[in-house]
């Protein structure tokens, strides 16, 4: 029995992934001294939008990468479990795949992809079109453009991305 629930016991688990980082994020606010849930508090407190951001992204970026792993793992072994359940021999089915070109798989993958990628698109471009629509000062509302640049060559971009990373070890380790 064990072999067949494996692949429903990971797609509860893909569920509860994201579910668990936003918990942990909730639970140093009860009693952490560290850790992304107080950095985002202490970024909106203080009006540090890029803080505020890059947390947003960590953590958005964490829980799609552990939804999107657990469900490749999920099918991978349902896929794996079906083989052996039909009898087919690892052989036959790799022959099979050759024959094929693998193009099935290939197509699968990029839709994946393109899927995963879309999701962290919309919301950026949303962001950017609302600040550009708005016409927003940059000290009430960064775009992501700004965003982007404090973490990566802004003068203080060391220091916050070892901020943000740390956040994110305490965070995991909560």
């Amino acid at each position: 029995r064990l072999p067949h629930a494996v692949p429903a016991l990971l797609a509860g688990l893909q569920v509860a992934f994201p579910a668990a980082i936003l918990g942990a994020m909730l639970a140093e606010l009860a009693g952490g001294r560290w850790g992304l849930g107080l950095y985002l508090i202490a970024g909106v407190s203080t009006s540090n939008n890029e803080l505020v951001w890059g947390v947003a992204w960590l953590s958005t970026t964490l829980a799609a990468a552990g939804y999107l792993a657990l469900g490749a793992w999920g099918r991978w072994l349902s896929a794996r479990r079906d083989r052996v359940d039909s009898g087919e021999s690892a052989l036959f089915v790799e022959m099979r795949a050759a024959s094929s070109g693998g193009s099935s798989d290939l197509r699968h993958l990029a839709s994946r992809l393109g899927h995963a990628l879309l999701a962290v698109a919309t919301p950026v471009v949303a962001w950017w079109a609302v600040v550009r629509a708005l016409d927003l000062n940059p000290i009430v509302m960064k775009g992501p453009q700004d965003v982007w640049a404090s973490l990566t060559d802004g003068p203080r971009a060391p220091d916050i991305r070892d901020r943000v990373l740390s956040a994110l070890v305490d965070t995991l380790t909560w």
